[in-house]
């Protein structure tokens, strides 16, 4: 889900105001309903930041590496894109079927935005 905090990020761009933009992806455990106006994800537990981030015209790519075991035996049930270390800013989120991760796997998860004219 898109949130209101890129919306108006993109919106202040546009006008040249200061941005900053999202450079961090979240893993939380809670499958809550959501929203446009959220600014956290129910449950998070480890925030990192993106290593990749790439655009081809009009279709962005972020990802983020989350090493075997992160998620502590946690279920991961939501994804955010936030553009802060800490505290809220999520600029957005999606829910996921729900994965349990152990020190077996690593998870690597992409994020893709693509911005269509109409």
């Amino acid at each position: 889900m898109i949130n209101n905090n890129m919306l108006y990020g993109l919106g202040d761009m546009t006008i040249g105001n200061t941005v900053t933009i999202p450079s961090y992806m979240a893993l939380g455990s809670s499958n809550a309903t959501l929203s446009a106006t959220d600014t956290i994800i129910g449950g998070e537990f480890v925030r990192l930041p993106l290593v990749t981030k790439s655009r081809t015209q009009n279709l962005i790519k972020l990802e983020t590496l989350f090493a075997g075991g992160i998620a502590s035996s946690l279920p991961i049930n939501v994804v955010g894109l936030f553009n802060s270390s800490g505290g809220g800013n999520l600029w957005a989120n999606m829910l996921m079927a729900s994965i349990m991760q152990t020190t077996s796997f690593d998870i690597d998860v992409e994020i893709w935005i693509q911005f269509i004219g109409v």
